[in-house]
């Protein structure tokens, strides 16, 4: 009896310490996958699926599994299989950033012995743990049943003691190394694998705890990357276009705390993630602009209505403004209902709507003072003039006298914009050059200042000299690329305005279609697309420049308001003006062409009629189309003609001849 008392003694310890140590083991490998999910659920914002995995993972008695816990680096506890611990503190001394395995530790609100296992979760700068706690009810019971058996064996017979004891522990080691094998390939991530199960005893339950357990890890991991995959590409995209996207939590009248926020909003508001967490939104907005941010975003965004952008003013951390643009969505986190915040730092934009306010106004009174020059010279020009085509002519600048000053003023815009920096960068390198300016001084006069070299190095590195450096030349290269636009667009407008005299002389037909779609462009470039296809060959052409001009001008006129008519009334996209010229025996060929609706039949022999217009009385005077057909026939000798497809648009064709110089006065008559 001793010797079977003692070999059931040596059985039973042994067992123990295996039982224990894939216990131990067990609760290593739900550690690591419970912080490997932890990871992942926090750059995938899955919060809710790992709690469900946590519940479902410590749902059955049965598994043995009494607490599972997410801890934070504060000592909360985060999530958890019971969401009555939520928030309760875990003794410090669990929480070492090392993995700790505490074996008969004792679990008061389960009033049960049982293994313990923090591993920890580095996530950034901060360490979080996952706690698993595992009953050893089930090691008991079964030290208990073999000692049981044992002892009824060695009641029976003691001879057969030792031959059974042989091949129980036989029969328990195969099962516990086939467990702990497969324990092995779990914890290094082999979910593929699932221990055998070769026996219902205590150890084949065991391995199908396991089995339920791997399945459950296995469908958990493969939602949670995929639901990563999906979360992370969003915030990723977001963050790399400077969206901060934050999800915030309503905890009462105007009462909500940050649960989550990227790094996008801790960029802008100058604050670490931990300090933003579980801070009200209202100590970082401004507290004139709360009233509006809760009336215009929270109560729209939760009755489900859709909450265009608002701007705000954010406070960062060092107390200083900015501004902010903010618009929210309701979504699901942590399976409650919160807002999703999304934030844009619109500092740069509100910066330029400042600007560009002074620089239209600087450029409104250009205008204006410009305007009224013009309008000055023009009612002196029609005083002087008595000729209608020549009325037309002044008429038409007039008319196209806004739309220049419009031309001018995006490039006149940029122009003063990089002369701003320009100025900017000048004072910032003043000191710069005065500082080097002391330093020659004192290595001329041989006595080096270590605190002139100090101050010299610090301006430099304030000012940031290379990005000046690398920007300068390009402000200067945007300046003269604006200048000559405006010089372009002055061209046009004084080569199609100069009068041109009264004797015909060579003109380029190229060059003049060129200016007068410059001088014309804001006439229809809402509304039309240009496609010229000149012919570079082109010989010059004996006429009357200014006229041919008011010619051309009339055309597109019409051409633009043709298609604009068609863009607004039937909605449709732009439009087609297109220009061609050749060169067709003595004569050229000008093609005007447009998408408009056309000339409709009942007009169309009136369309070269003097006073005759289809426009609104105030609109037109009827005398374009009949000043192009006298100045192309009557005075040059040429044609001006048109096809047109009712609904679809109509081509005008002008037909020149090339002339050799000589003009008499019947060509004036």
């Amino acid at each position: 009896m001793l010797t079977s008392f003692l070999g059931a003694f040596l059985i039973m310890r042994t067992e123990r310490n295996i039982l224990l140590g894939n216990v131990v083991h067990s609760g290593e490998i739900i550690a690591k996958n419970v912080a490997s999910l932890t990871e992942s659920a926090f750059w995938s914002l899955n919060w809710a699926n790992v709690e469900q995995f946590l519940r479902e993972l410590a749902s059955n008695p049965e598994d043995g599994i009494l607490i599972v816990q997410v801890v934070r680096p504060d000592g909360a506890v985060y999530l958890a299989n019971d969401r009555e611990v939520y928030g309760q503190s875990v003794e410090s001394t669990l929480l070492t950033g090392q993995v700790q395995r505490h074996v008969d530790y004792f679990f008061s609100d389960h009033g049960q012995r049982g293994v313990l296992v923090a591993h920890p979760v580095t996530i950034g700068n901060d360490t979080w743990h996952a706690l698993v706690g595992l009953s050893l009810r089930d090691v008991d019971a079964a030290l208990a049943t073999w000692f049981q058996r044992i002892l009824i064996w060695g009641a029976v017979i003691l001879g057969m003691v030792m031959a059974l004891l042989l091949y129980i522990s036989r029969a328990i080691s195969r099962p516990i190394a086939a467990l702990t094998k497969s324990a092995e390939r779990i914890a290094h991530g082999d979910l593929e694998l699932t221990p055998p199960i070769s026996s219902r005893d205590e150890i084949g339950v065991l391995a199908l705890q396991f089995n339920r357990m791997v399945i459950h890890l296995r469908t958990a991991h493969e939602e949670l990357q995929a639901s990563e995959r999906r979360n992370r590409a969003l915030i990723e995209s977001a963050s790399a276009a400077q969206i901060g996207i934050a999800l915030v939590e309503d905890e009462g009248p105007r009462v909500a705390l940050f649960r989550y926020v990227n790094q996008a909003v801790c960029r802008i508001l100058g604050y670490e993630r931990a300090e933003l967490l579980g801070m009200p939104i209202n100590m970082v907005i401004h507290p004139e602009d709360l009233p509006n941010a809760w009336r215009k975003l929270s109560n729209k965004a939760l009755d489900g209505e859709p909450v265009t952008p608002i701007n705000l003013r954010g406070v960062c951390k060092n107390g200083l403004e900015v501004p902010i643009e903010v618009s929210t969505s309701v979504t699901e986190f942590e399976g409650r209902v919160v807002l999703a915040v999304f934030v844009r730092d619109i500092t740069e934009k509100v910066h330029a709507e400042e600007l560009l306010i002074r620089h239209r106004d600087v450029l409104e009174e250009t205008v204006l003072e410009r305007t009224k020059e013009l309008r000055d010279s023009l009612d002196e020009l029609k005083r002087t003039q008595s000729q209608l085509l020549h009325a037309e002519k002044l008429a038409s600048i007039g008319q196209l006298a806004a739309g220049i000053a419009h031309e001018i003023n995006t490039p006149a815009q940029f122009v003063g914009d990089n002369a701003l920096f320009l100025q900017n960068a000048c004072r910032e390198m003043n000191p710069i050059l005065r500082g080097y300016g002391e330093l020659l001084d004192q290595v001329r006069a041989g006595s080096v200042d270590s605190q002139t070299v100090d101050k010299l190095e610090a301006m430099l590195l304030e000012a940031d000299l290379e990005f000046l450096l690398q920007e300068t030349p390009l402000a200067i290269e945007q300046i003269h690329d604006g200048i000559g636009r405006i010089s372009k667009i002055v061209r046009s407008m004084k080569e199609f305005a100069h009068p041109g005299g009264m004797e015909k002389k060579p003109a380029n037909i190229n060059k003049a279609l060129e200016n007068t779609t410059v001088v014309t462009r804001n006439e229809w470039k809402y509304v039309a697309e240009l496609e010229m296809d000149l012919d570079p060959s082109l010989p010059e052409v004996f006429c009357l420049p200014d006229e041919i001009n008011q010619v051309f001008l009339n055309v597109l006129v019409n051409a633009g308001q043709a298609i604009r008519d068609v863009v607004e009334t039937e909605g449709q996209g732009m439009g087609m003006i297109r220009i061609s010229t050749c060169r067709d025996g003595d004569q050229v060929e000008i093609r005007i062409s447009d998408t408009g609706k056309g000339i409709p039949d009942a007009i169309r022999a009136r369309i070269f009629d003097p006073f005759f217009t289809t426009k609104v009385v105030g609109q037109g005077t009827g005398q374009g189309l009949a000043i192009a057909h006298a100045v192309v026939v009557e005075k040059h000798h040429g044609s001006i003609s048109f096809t047109d497809n009712e609904g679809h648009g109509t081509t005008f064709v002008i037909r020149l001849p090339i002339g050799d110089g000589e003009a008499t006065s019947s060509d004036f008559r």
